[in-house]
């Protein structure tokens, strides 16, 4: 199994690397699609940087949302 966990791991990358242009939401949407596998312990291991960075974009995102939508408020 664990060469097939390894391939899929692989696929997966290529599927939320694919456009590079994607946002970090689409990118979470991508997540969600393939959650029933991501679930798995040793394909979540494996995928655990991938998760990391899909964490930090989004943080930065919600962050900038926020900034952007304070100062149209606060003028």
């Amino acid at each position: 199994m664990e060469g097939i966990e390894k391939e899929i791991c692989t696929k997966l990358r290529g599927q939320f690397n694919s456009d590079g242009k994607a946002t970090p939401s689409q990118q979470l949407r991508e997540f969600q699609r393939w959650k029933g596998l991501l679930s798995k312990d040793s394909i979540k291991k494996e995928m655990q940087t991938e998760r990391e960075t899909l964490l930090t974009q989004l943080i930065a995102e919600v962050e900038q949302k926020y900034k952007v939508d304070f100062e149209n408020r606060t003028g």
